[in-house]
Protein backbone atom coordinates (compact mmCIF):
# COMPACT_ATOMS: atom_id res chain seq x y z
CA UNK A 1 0.00 0.00 0.00
CA UNK A 2 1.74 2.95 -1.14
CA UNK A 3 2.67 5.57 1.71
CA UNK A 4 2.46 2.70 4.44
CA UNK A 5 5.90 0.77 5.80
CA UNK A 6 5.32 -2.87 5.07
CA UNK A 7 7.82 -4.95 6.62
CA UNK A 8 10.11 -8.10 5.91
CA UNK A 9 11.07 -10.40 8.54
CA UNK A 10 14.31 -11.57 8.38
CA UNK A 11 15.19 -15.34 9.91
CA UNK A 12 18.05 -17.79 10.44
CA UNK A 13 17.73 -20.07 7.62
CA UNK A 14 18.86 -22.56 9.84
CA UNK A 15 16.20 -22.50 12.42
CA UNK A 16 13.54 -20.16 11.30
CA UNK A 17 14.09 -17.36 14.26
CA UNK A 18 13.53 -13.97 14.02
CA UNK A 19 16.49 -11.89 14.11
CA UNK A 20 15.28 -8.55 12.35
CA UNK A 21 13.35 -6.68 9.58
CA UNK A 22 13.55 -4.77 6.63
CA UNK A 23 10.92 -2.03 5.51
CA UNK A 24 9.89 -1.25 2.18
CA UNK A 25 7.52 2.12 2.19
CA UNK A 26 6.56 3.30 -1.38
CA UNK A 27 6.20 7.19 -2.00
CA UNK A 28 2.65 7.39 -2.19
CA UNK A 29 2.93 10.57 -4.68
CA UNK A 30 5.46 8.72 -7.04
CA UNK A 31 4.47 4.95 -6.63
CA UNK A 32 7.62 4.57 -8.21
CA UNK A 33 9.84 5.26 -5.89
CA UNK A 34 10.28 3.67 -2.51
CA UNK A 35 12.67 4.18 1.00
CA UNK A 36 13.78 1.25 3.04
CA UNK A 37 14.70 0.76 6.73
CA UNK A 38 16.53 -2.29 8.14
CA UNK A 39 16.56 -3.08 11.58
CA UNK A 40 19.25 -6.35 13.03
CA UNK A 41 19.34 -7.79 16.68
CA UNK A 42 22.58 -6.99 17.94
CA UNK A 43 24.35 -10.43 18.02
CA UNK A 44 23.81 -10.85 14.11
CA UNK A 45 25.02 -7.03 13.35
CA UNK A 46 28.40 -7.33 11.09
CA UNK A 47 28.36 -10.73 9.82
CA UNK A 48 26.81 -10.04 6.41
CA UNK A 49 23.03 -10.57 7.21
CA UNK A 50 21.86 -7.26 6.38
CA UNK A 51 23.74 -7.19 3.04
CA UNK A 52 21.88 -10.23 2.52
CA UNK A 53 18.86 -9.09 3.47
CA UNK A 54 18.34 -5.50 1.50
CA UNK A 55 19.40 -7.29 -1.34
CA UNK A 56 17.06 -9.46 -1.28
CA UNK A 57 14.68 -6.49 -0.60
CA UNK A 58 16.14 -4.33 -3.76
CA UNK A 59 15.87 -7.47 -5.71
CA UNK A 60 12.13 -7.18 -4.94
CA UNK A 61 11.41 -4.01 -5.36
CA UNK A 62 12.82 -3.63 -8.79
CA UNK A 63 12.30 -6.69 -10.57
CA UNK A 64 8.63 -7.60 -8.80
CA UNK A 65 7.71 -4.57 -7.76
CA UNK A 66 8.97 -2.41 -11.06
CA UNK A 67 10.45 0.51 -8.95
CA UNK A 68 12.54 3.11 -10.59
CA UNK A 69 13.92 4.00 -7.35
CA UNK A 70 14.72 3.30 -3.93
CA UNK A 71 16.00 5.39 -1.28
CA UNK A 72 17.83 4.95 2.22
CA UNK A 73 18.48 7.47 5.13
CA UNK A 74 21.00 7.16 7.89
CA UNK A 75 22.50 8.34 10.61
CA UNK A 76 25.94 10.06 10.02
CA UNK A 77 27.21 8.55 13.14
CA UNK A 78 26.27 4.90 12.00
CA UNK A 79 29.24 3.57 10.34
CA UNK A 80 27.62 0.19 9.76
CA UNK A 81 24.88 1.53 7.74
CA UNK A 82 26.80 4.08 5.97
CA UNK A 83 28.83 1.19 4.95
CA UNK A 84 26.25 -0.98 3.84
CA UNK A 85 24.97 1.60 1.99
CA UNK A 86 28.15 1.95 0.09
CA UNK A 87 28.66 -1.74 -0.20
CA UNK A 88 25.30 -2.25 -2.02
CA UNK A 89 26.21 0.43 -4.52
CA UNK A 90 24.27 3.03 -3.22
CA UNK A 91 24.78 6.41 -3.69
CA UNK A 92 24.91 9.59 -0.91
CA UNK A 93 23.19 11.87 -2.25
CA UNK A 94 22.64 13.92 0.54
CA UNK A 95 23.98 15.47 4.11
CA UNK A 96 21.65 16.72 6.12
CA UNK A 97 23.00 19.13 8.89
CA UNK A 98 21.30 18.75 12.69
CA UNK A 99 17.85 17.62 10.64
CA UNK A 100 16.91 15.08 13.56
CA UNK A 101 16.19 15.52 16.99
CA UNK A 102 17.29 11.66 18.29
CA UNK A 103 18.56 10.68 21.83
CA UNK A 104 18.11 14.16 23.17
CA UNK A 105 20.66 15.68 20.81
CA UNK A 106 20.19 17.74 16.85
CA UNK A 107 21.57 14.79 14.61
CA UNK A 108 23.24 14.78 10.74
CA UNK A 109 21.88 12.25 8.65
CA UNK A 110 22.91 10.89 5.14
CA UNK A 111 20.72 10.31 2.20
CA UNK A 112 21.27 7.09 -0.51
CA UNK A 113 19.59 6.01 -3.43
CA UNK A 114 20.25 3.79 -6.55
CA UNK A 115 18.02 3.34 -9.10
CA UNK A 116 16.74 0.14 -10.89
CA UNK A 117 19.48 0.37 -14.00
CA UNK A 118 22.35 0.79 -11.25
CA UNK A 119 21.18 -2.24 -9.16
CA UNK A 120 20.50 -4.64 -12.61
CA UNK A 121 24.34 -3.11 -13.70
CA UNK A 122 25.40 -4.23 -10.11
CA UNK A 123 24.02 -7.70 -10.12
CA UNK A 124 25.37 -8.62 -13.17
CA UNK A 125 29.01 -6.64 -13.45
CA UNK A 126 31.63 -9.17 -12.86
CA UNK A 127 33.13 -9.79 -9.74
CA UNK A 128 37.17 -9.67 -8.50
CA UNK A 129 38.66 -12.50 -10.42
CA UNK A 130 35.46 -13.65 -12.75
CA UNK A 131 35.99 -13.79 -16.08
CA UNK A 132 33.55 -12.28 -18.45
Amino acid sequence: MPGEWFQFAIELKDTGVLIGDCGLKVNKEEPRQAEFGITLSLPYQGVGVASEAVACMLDYAFNILGLHRVIAITDCLNKSSVALMERLGMRREGHFIQNVWFKGAWGDEYLYAILRQEWLQKKTAPRNGQRV
